[in-house]
């Protein structure tokens, strides 16, 4: 992507006559010119001034590393949902093993087609190579005549690579005039050449990646791993206090987010939205779901719900969506029988919480406590685990006692074993220690009851009822 310099900035069109410079020992070079630019003559490594009296209204603007930087990070989240196994190599490549990525995207070339277009999406234009070797693959990229190359057997290598210029190894600029000198002009060139000779009068380096790239000597690539978390910022077009203007730019992060989510099977149920004004403190809106998703359109309804509720002190000239959790996802049941329409619960919850609050709207969670009575708890955020073994949603205020005939539990009639026991013993640290048997029980009329042996007192009590 040679011209991810230009494509960081936000306005880029490539009409437009514009280079980016960067300072190289002192002189101010260009390093990368748009297509209009190049059309007029203006070329990579030629000095500004030398590009001015080519192109008089070109419009030169200082390279941002740090954007370039921040935006190939994002490029290969992106990427990592096409494989795997995903590498940078700064300032603007980006390698992926393909190999276990054919069962689902199809052969080399629809994925090359599949990545060139979402990246041209995305705004950027890329050349793309497939090869056994990193080396080579990333050699062809760059510098071969056609883009898209496509070599899929080794014994390919020698003769696909041999057509590059010399210029496609990482050579000082020397070593690469004196190869000129010398009348090499390409790789074929070099490798005609004997090993030893060509180490010694131009370094073993030559070698080491002419090696690499035809299968000969291994290439160390570090594999990318990306931060579990997600944050990523967006200008307004223009300032505005408008809903609608924002959360339209909000939809682009929010895009970004859930093709984050999905590259990594990650969902989450909760974001932050933080709207900068000028000269003012940030407004924060934090958005919360009832469960783990990563759906763009329900991200984008509740965001506008709480928009068009708040207050803003000012224009909102910029914004970021943070994302501090990643939870793992929940495909869940998704054939017809699964009716999840507009009248789904879980989103009209949403809905009253985006309207009403955070705290408005609360849910019976788990404490983590093996005695009943402190076991449960009423909450805004987290439901907690639910414990494995039979519990009752309903739990009296307080156990009543039983009657006992022949050993056996009265409630109404003579109490039936279902399952039990299951022993608690706990809270010894507190001084409401219980010692407990617990039963599933049922009477003559089918009722399901909770019921207990207290182990120290020896009575019988009611303590839950199954629904």
């Amino acid at each position: 992507m040679e011209q991810l310099p230009l494509e960081v900035f936000p306005h880029f069109e490539p009409e437009d006559l514009v280079a980016v410079t960067d300072s190289i020992k002192a002189r101010t070079l260009v390093i990368s010119a748009s297509q209009a630019a190049m059309q007029q003559g203006v070329t990579a490594d030629m000095s500004v001034t030398a590009a001015h009296a080519i192109c008089p209204s070109l419009h030169v603007l200082p390279r941002d590393s740090r954007a370039e930087g921040h935006r190939l990070q994002w490029l290969a989240r992106w990427a990592s949902r096409f494989s795997s196994w995903v590498s940078v190599e700064p300032p603007h490549t980006i390698y992926l093993e393909i190999a276990g990525s054919r069962c689902l995207f199809g052969s080399p070339r629809e994925l090359q087609r599949s990545l060139r277009g979402g990246l041209g999406a995305h705004g950027h234009q890329a050349r793309t190579a497939v090869a056994p070797t990193a080396r080579a693959a990333g050699f062809l990229a760059r510098w071969a005549t056609h883009d898209a190359s496509l070599i899929e057997q080794a014994e390919s290598l020698h003769a696909a690579i041999g057509q590059l210029p010399i210029t496609a190894l990482e050579l000082p600029p020397k070593s690469a005039r004196r190869m000129t000198r010398s009348g090499l002009h390409t790789l074929q060139d070099l490798l005609r050449l004997p090993r030893d000779g060509l180490a010694r009068r131009f370094g073993q380096s030559v070698l080491e990646q002419l090696d690499q790239a035809l299968g000969k000597a291994p290439q160390a690539l570090p594999m990318f791993s990306t931060p579990q978390r997600f944050s990523a910022d967006v200008d307004l077009p223009q300032p505005s206090a408008a809903s609608p203007h924002i959360l339209a730019a909000a939809e682009h992060v929010l895009d970004q987010l859930c093709d984050y989510l999905r590259a990594h099977d990650r969902a989450v149920e909760r974001f932050i939205c933080r709207l900068f004004h000028h000269r003012r403190e940030a407004t924060l809106c934090q958005v919360g779901l009832r469960s783990p998703d990563r759906n763009p359109r329900r991200f984008s309804h509740l965001l506008a719900e709480h928009l068009n509720r708040m207050a803003l002190p000012a224009e909102v000239i910029a914004l970021r969506i943070e994302v501090s959790r990643l939870l793992p996802f929940d495909v869940g049941t998704t054939d017809w029988l699964d009716n999840r329409g507009t009248d789904d619960w879980l989103a009209t919850v949403e809905l009253w919480q985006a309207r009403l609050g955070m705290d408005a709207i609360r849910r019976l969670g788990t404490h983590a406590d093996h005695r009943p009575e402190y076991a449960f708890t009423v909450n805004a955020h987290d439901s907690g685990c639910w414990p494995s073994a039979s519990r009752p949603l309903y739990l009296l205020d307080s156990p009543s006692a039983l009657q006992v005939k022949d050993r056996t539990p009265i409630c109404g009639s003579a109490l039936t074993r279902i399952q039990g026991p299951e022993r608690i013993e706990q809270g010894w640290w507190d001084g409401v220690d219980i010692s407990r048997d617990y039963y599933v029980m049922s009477n003559s009329r089918g009722a399901r009851l909770w019921v207990y042996q207290d182990r120290r007192e020896l009575g019988w009590w009611l303590h839950g009822v199954f629904a």
